[in-house]
C-alpha cells in the first residue's frame, strides 16, 4: 500500500504572490513559505498551493532532496495519464522527483492484474515494488500477514506531508484504519450509495410477504449486506 509520503499535498489549486526563493521546473519555493507544485501543460498547467510546513520537515527546501539517488517503484492500475487512479500518479511523479531527488518508476497494470501482481511479488520475495495503489478490501490479507505497516508513527514524526485522520468523515476514517491503526493514506474514497424504493419496501402487503418468506421484518433501509441480498432475492423477477 502507499507510503506516507504519497500523496504529497492537501491544498487547493491556486496561484500565490510573493518572492521566489527557488524556482524549478515543477516546484517553486516562495519566500513566504508557500510552495507551488506545477503539473505542466499535460495537466492544463495546474498549480497546487501548499507550504513548507505542510510538506513536512524532510521537504524543507529546494536543496533538501531527502531521497536523492533512490528509485521508488509504484504499482497501480492503468487508466491512462488522466485516469482517476493512474492520472494523479503520472501527474505528480515528476513533482515528487524534484521534491525528493528520487526517481519514480510506475508500473501500470489492468485493474484485474494489480492484486495478483502485488501478491506474487511478496510471495516470491522479489521486491519489485515499494508501493501499491491498492484497495481497502486488500487489507484483511495484507495486515494479517504483516505485509504492510501502519502509518501513524510516520504521521507523528512531522517529517512527511501533514494530514490527519481526524479531518475525514467517520465512514472514510473507518475505511482507512484497521483495529485502531491507520494504514490508508489520503488519496481516494469510493463513496458507496444505496438507492431503494421506499414506496415498495414500505408497502404493507409486500412487507408481510417478505416476512413470510424471509422470517423477519423487512428493514427499511437494510442494515447489513445479508439483508440487501435477502431483499434482492425476494423482489427479483417479481411483479406484485
Amino acid at each position: 500500500m502507499a507510503r506516507a509520503w504519497w500523496p504529497l499535498l492537501a491544498a487547493c489549486i491556486a496561484c500565490a504572490s510573493g518572492g521566489t526563493a527557488g524556482a524549478g521546473e515543477h516546484v517553486d519555493w516562495l519566500d513566504d513559505g508557500t510552495v507551488l507544485l506545477k503539473l505542466g501543460p499535460a495537466y492544463d498547467n495546474a498549480v497546487i498551493e501548499t507550504s513548507r510546513d505542510q510538506l513536512g520537515s524532510l521537504f524543507s527546501g529546494p536543496d533538501a532532496r531527502p531521497f536523492a539517488g533512490a528509485t521508488v517503484r509504484v504499482l497501480s492500475q492503468d487508466e491512462g495519464p488522466h485516469g482517476a487512479i493512474s492520472g494523479p500518479l503520472t501527474a505528480f511523479a515528476p513533482v515528487f522527483e524534484e521534491l525528493s531527488g528520487a526517481k519514480v518508476e510506475l508500473r501500470l497494470e489492468p485493474y484485474t492484474n494489480v492484486y495478483s501482481t502485488m501478491m506474487l511479488d511478496w510471495r516470491r520475495g522479489t521486491g519489485q515494488y515499494d508501493a501499491t495503489m491498492g484497495a481497502a478490501f486488500f487489507y484483511g490479507e495484507l495486515i494479517s500477514a504483516d505485509l504492510i505497516r501502519p502509518v501513524d508513527d510516520l504521521l507523528a514524526s512531522g517529517k512527511f506531508p501533514r494530514w490527519s485522520y481526524d479531518a475525514m468523515p467517520d465512514a472514510i476514517r473507518q475505511l482507512y484504519t484497521w483495529d485502531g491503526k491507520g494504514y490508508g493514506v489520503l488519496n481516494d474514497a469510493d463513496g458507496q450509495v444505496l438507492y431503494y424504493r421506499r414506496d415498495i419496501l414500505n408497502d404493507p402487503s409486500r412487507r408481510q410477504k417478505f416476512k413470510d418468506a424471509a422470517g423477519y421484518d423487512l428493514p427499511v433501509p437494510p442494515k447489513t449486506w445479508q439483508q440487501v441480498l435477502d431483499i434482492a432475492r425476494f423482489f427479483n423477477d417479481r411483479n406484485f
